[in-house]
């Protein structure tokens, strides 16, 4: 790996610490519910998810800057950005304050992400290419994880505690002045005028992005309703949520550290082998009536994700021309950042619909079925229209 290819990777890896920063307020949801009493139930759990839906325009507007801005700047721009508006909730706690605050989160997240990616797809191929996006992926999970467990624990403070986590940032804008390089993103090939004409919009990130919508819909359910299940069906306390939550993002860690080994074995199925393996381990959650049942589920859960995303993320990446590589992957990227806004609007109806009547179990049973329905069809279409959506001369290695 070259010096060039190193500081690529520090940078992306830096950003990817905080792209799960959306999930900072989960620990300290209740209480802040508490504190704004008089504001309706819904608009504060709004909180949790308008991130997630703002990150969808701003990774689609960040996918075309990029080819005017540097992505130095953009990301410096982004940090700055997360820093201050993340913390503004701890000095001024007015509602309207908090709601503004996670929507400029959402928006500075949501512009790094595709850019994060689209770093490693240009500047890394065959094997490098897998094992710096499986380092970066490692840091996405890892940055979660931590987060997760600080708010957890700077909650006990009071919930304007949490806003201070924001600061990490401010680490991150350093690491990302030192180590990006100037330009837009691209290596060698794309500092050369690019030959490629195939438009962002293309069968394989029309095929990823479908592919997303009903994966991540459905695997949300695991995230919106693990702590109901875990809890309500007597398996465990809110310490045990709290560890199912936690390996859930780990594995994804692990994940990222043997990716490499996982494409060299799958090749063009990775992408499959992802969803088959979350789906099995949904179905573990599905049918656990015991910790040491949910827990080994949510590790294989976490893990198929952390095989999943950057899958299909590269894949979009490397259906275009290098300079557009940032637009196929927040066009992609979008379908899952759009199903965590949907899944509650969606799971429900679908369980009631399957299973006659609505039950957190019966919500993780048709999750699980339909994961491994999708998963089956997924297979089939990757064999049938393989030539079509994996570009000629890029094929996963």
């Amino acid at each position: 790996m070259t010096k060039r290819e190193k500081h690529v990777l520090y940078a992306a890896a830096a950003v990817g610490l905080m792209s799960n920063g959306g999930m900072i307020l989960s620990p300290a949801l209740s209480s802040i519910m508490a504190h704004f009493s008089e504001i309706p139930p819904m608009f504060v759990q709004m909180l949790i998810t308008v991130p997630a839906l703002m990150m969808i325009p701003a990774s689609i507007v960040a996918g075309y800057l990029c080819r005017k801005i540097s992505f130095r700047r953009i990301f410096q721009v982004c940090l700055a950005v997360l820093a201050l508006a993340g913390i503004l909730p701890f000095l001024l706690q007015n509602f309207v304050v908090v709601f503004c605050s996670r929507i400029a989160v959402g928006i500075a997240i949501g512009s790094m992400t595709p850019l994060a990616n689209a770093l490693i797809a240009n500047n890394f191929t065959g094997l490098q290419k897998d094992r710096a996006i499986g380092i970066y992926t490692a840091s996405e999970s890892i940055g979660g994880a931590v987060m997760v467990f600080l708010s957890g624990v700077i909650v006990q403070f009071g919930w304007r505690y949490n806003f201070l986590v924001y600061l990490i940032a401010v680490g991150q804008f350093i690491l990302v002045t030192r180590f990006c390089p100037p330009g837009h993103g691209q290596g060698a090939e794309g500092e050369r005028p690019s030959k490629s004409s195939a438009p962002v919009i293309n069968p394989t990130v029309c095929f990823v992005w479908v592919v997303f919508f009903i994966y991540m819909t459905y695997l949300n359910t695991f995230a919106t309703h693990i702590s109901q299940f875990v809890e309500g069906e007597g398996i465990g306390t809110s310490a045990v949520c709290g560890v199912v939550s936690s390996v859930f993002l780990v594995s994804g860690f692990v994940c990222g550290l043997v990716y490499s080994k996982i494409t060299a074995v799958f090749r063009g199925y990775t992408f499959v082998f992802g969803l088959g393996i979350t789906a099995v381990g949904m179905l573990l959650v599905a049918n656990s009536h015991h910790a040491l049942v949910v827990i080994p589920g949510s590790i294989i859960s976490g893990f198929g994700m952390g095989v999943t995303l950057p899958t299909g993320n590269l894949m979009s990446a490397a259906s275009v021309s290098q300079e557009k590589s940032a637009s196929a992957i927040a066009l992609g990227a979008s379908a899952y950042q759009l199903a965590q806004f949907m899944t509650p609007f969606l799971v429900a109806p679908t369980t009631e619909l399957v299973l006659g009547a609505d039950s957190i179990r019966g919500r993780f049973g048709v999750s699980a079925a339909i994961l491994c329905i999708w998963t089956g069809l997924v297979f089939f279409a990757t064999w049938l229209f393989r030539k079509k959506i994996t570009p000629k001369g890029r094929e996963q290695h």
